[in-house]
């Protein structure tokens, strides 16, 4: 659908002509719940009606008319009429509807965080495409294609992490990638670009112990090769029900190369980029000062709610009765954060803040414990320069922290999200002076055999060597 007066060739054109370039945004995983026009029709759009009415301009395809639906179709509920709409995508009643095996089957029994989310309904109107069907990823590059044809400089594929690097390598990068060639002149001489949305929900490299779900693994070649089926109709005989996957080549090579990866030996896992120690020495940096007689818990960090802010303000809150510490947080909003908390938050009367400051190392030596209940983490640098300057730290069970902090060693964990249980380990560390002071002391240890910087290089340098054989 295209407005009367401009078309996107236009746009396309006027771009080119400023010397700009069109992205486009694509969905190859799935399509919504109402169906799709030429995959499984339910519905047939009445365009001279309202079209901010579903109900006026989405006229459902009823069994009376050779449609699919139920002919009571709009007095049911909706949570029936959802129910109706599925099923004949997904085989979710018990009977074989998707005879030809458009869609994946699998709605319950997945992982967000591994690869079964390949083969997963990501959303209730998200309803998961296979892909490994190639009647279905023909058929994509086929509607997307036309879009190259007009000239579009590269493609955003939306939920590309819900696909399998294997279906991308042998289904859609050479018909693309053979497109984008034979229309190049349309952009110019220009290079095409695609790049997905691999949906990585924390920051480490290898994404939660699986490097079939972690971005970069999206950005290689196959090194094996496996068995694919270029037939549109080899899987119209297979019957797939509700929560399997189907037994065909494409589906099984996909589940093969799953378990394919870098053999662990390997793999070398090298954390943080570590600090300097003789920079983080208690034994060498000035205290800072305060103007506090009481125990300093502090909290160094950007004023985002992701860091934790907010609990660390609440565990501050449920603690005030005490008289023996002082909450202080040190960091400023960062603007055009959606994460971000404004001044009016960061000023409290149960925690002191100071917007920024160049003397964390000395405000460290003050302190008497350091907090970070982050609900995602790399690997914090900042625990390991309290950990340097002899501090335990309180931490939160998120990825990251929970690896620079041994519970009970170096530190405590606590839930993430957590006040309460934040305000209760904290707690712990004041009215046990021998604790902390052992955890401090535990923390510069680590860090002295395992953070320190030299130690780090040399590993890195290593590495690089081993790698060009040197």
């Amino acid at each position: 659908y295209e407005s009367e007066d401009v078309k996107f060739q236009d746009l396309i054109d006027a771009a080119h002509a400023r010397g700009m370039k069109i992205i486009l945004d694509i969905v190859l995983n799935h399509t919504g719940n109402f169906g799709e026009e030429n995959l499984c029709k339910l519905f047939t759009r009445d365009w001279e009606a309202d079209q901010s009415s579903i109900d006026d301009c989405m006229v459902p395809y009823t069994k009376k008319d050779g449609g699919k639906l139920p002919d009571n179709y709009l007095s049911l509920p909706g949570g029936e009429q959802y129910a109706a709409r599925l099923a004949q995508m997904k085989n979710t009643d018990g009977q074989n509807h998707d005879k030809n095996n458009y869609w994946h089957h699998v709605g319950n029994e997945w992982n967000w965080d591994d690869y079964s989310r390949w083969y997963g309904q990501i959303a209730g109107d998200c309803v998961d495409l296979n892909t490994e069907n190639p009647a279905v990823s023909n058929y994509l590059v086929e509607c997307y294609g036309k879009f190259i044809a007009m000239g579009v400089d590269g493609f955003r594929i939306d939920t590309g992490g819900h696909i399998s690097r294997l279906t991308f390598n042998n289904s859609f990068i050479p018909q693309f990638e053979a497109l984008a060639e034979q229309y190049k002149a349309k952009r110019n001489g220009g290079d095409f670009f695609m790049y997905a949305e691999v949906c990585a929900r924390e920051r480490n490299v290898v994404y939660r112990n699986h490097e079939n779900c972690s971005p970069f693994y999206y950005t290689w070649k196959e090194s094996k090769n496996y068995a694919w089926d270029t037939s549109e109709t080899s899987w119209n005989n297979i019957v797939v029900m509700e929560g399997q996957k189907g037994n065909h080549t494409n589906i099984n090579s996909t589940d093969q190369q799953s378990h394919h990866l870098i053999p662990k030996n390997k793999i070398i896992r090298i954390k943080s980029v570590g600090i300097d120690a003789d920079i983080f020495n208690p034994q060498s940096v000035t205290p800072y000062d305060f103007q506090s007689s009481k125990k300093i818990v502090l909290m160094v960090a950007r004023a985002l709610k992701d860091k934790g802010v907010i609990e660390f303000y609440q565990a501050a809150k449920i603690l005030k009765d005490r008289d023996d510490c002082e909450f202080v947080f040190v960091g400023s909003s960062d603007l055009g954060n959606a994460s971000s908390l404004d001044e009016s938050f960061l000023s409290s009367p149960y925690v002191k803040h100071i917007s920024w400051s160049n003397e964390v190392a000395n405000m460290l030596r003050s302190c008497y414990l350091f907090v970070l209940p982050s609900y995602k983490e790399g690997f914090p640098r900042t625990v390991l320069e309290a950990m340097s300057m002899e501090k335990p730290s309180v931490v939160s069970d998120c990825d990251g922290c929970k690896e620079a902090i041994e519970n009970g060693i170096n530190g405590l964990i606590c839930k993430t999200k957590d006040p309460k249980d934040l305000a209760s380990k904290i707690a712990t560390l004041l009215d046990d002076e021998n604790l902390a002071n052992y955890m401090g002391q535990n923390g510069r240890k680590i860090v002295l055999s395992h953070y320190n910087q030299p130690l780090i290089t040399a590993k890195y340098i290593k590495f690089y060597k081993e790698l060009a054989g040197v």
